[in-house]
């Protein structure tokens, strides 16, 4: 006789409910889930594929993408986002079947994310249930403008005119919301920009979006060097730095 198979061990998982697929002739096993204590029918062969993977946990699918115990992580009572309240839905053009959990703005308004998204945003500290309307009108509160990563300004659209409206919405092309100096040279050509065109600070402050302090060029000359004057800027702006260097330490001296 051959020696018994040994399976590995997990809580969610009764090796003694082994049976053989009447269709498929694949042998099952039954598995319970450790949260909502759901039993469901999974592969053999398949099942110990991911047992053998660190990170097993035997959850089903509603719970095992969370990464928490909702009975004792909180994480059950998220601002605005319901974990029993799920659907799949179908994305892009393969048609992807993507589970995504009901989040609820307190402007009432109801819509489904991505559970991973909202994992992201949650362990970071960011995550909010508002709507992107709630967001654009929380920021016209407080003067519509806040400073990216990168130090350059973005504006939101309730932070302008209803008459300026049909310009943003041709120069945000899709994003939340519109850099600051690009708007101004926008608005001062009266047209959107093109993406081929790109606006240049020419003090260098990035967060200086006067129209005197903008010039506008190709992404071809902006990747050449931008112009003669660019050059002459960053060479005077290097000759400053030398000279109050030298100025501090022959002070220093005396």
């Amino acid at each position: 006789m051959g020696k018994k198979r040994e399976f590995p061990q997990h809580p969610s998982v009764d090796w003694s409910t082994i049976k053989r697929h009447p269709r498929t002739r694949r042998n099952q096993v039954l598995v319970t889930c450790e949260v909502c204590k759901e039993t469901r029918w999974r592969d053999v062969p398949q099942l110990i594929t991911q047992m053998l993977r660190p990170g097993f946990q035997g959850r089903c699918m509603k719970d095992r993408w969370v990464g928490w115990d909702r009975k004792d992580s909180g994480v059950s009572t998220a601002d605005g986002v319901n974990f029993n309240d799920t659907r799949f839905a179908r994305i892009g053009k393969k048609q992807v079947r993507l589970l995504q959990v009901a989040v609820t703005c307190p402007c009432g308004e109801k819509r489904w994310k991505d559970p991973g998204f909202i994992r992201h945003q949650m362990k970071n500290g960011v995550w909010t249930p508002r709507c992107q309307q709630c967001r654009l009108k929380s920021m016209s509160k407080t003067g519509g403008r806040f400073i990216g990563k990168t130090g350059y300004v973005w504006i939101g659209k309730f932070t302008l005119p209803k008459e300026d409206w049909p310009l943003y919405a041709a120069l945000r092309r899709g994003k939340y919301q519109v850099m600051e100096h690009r708007w101004v040279m926008a608005k001062h050509l009266g047209r959107p920009l093109d993406t081929n065109e790109v606006v240049h600070h020419i003090n260098g402050k990035r967060d200086d979006n006067r129209i005197e302090n903008l010039r506008l060029f190709t992404r071809a000359q902006h990747h050449a060097g931008h112009d003669d004057h660019y050059h002459d800027l960053a060479n005077a702006r290097a000759e400053i730095a030398r000279l109050t260097a030298e100025l501090a330490r022959l002070k220093e001296q005396q």
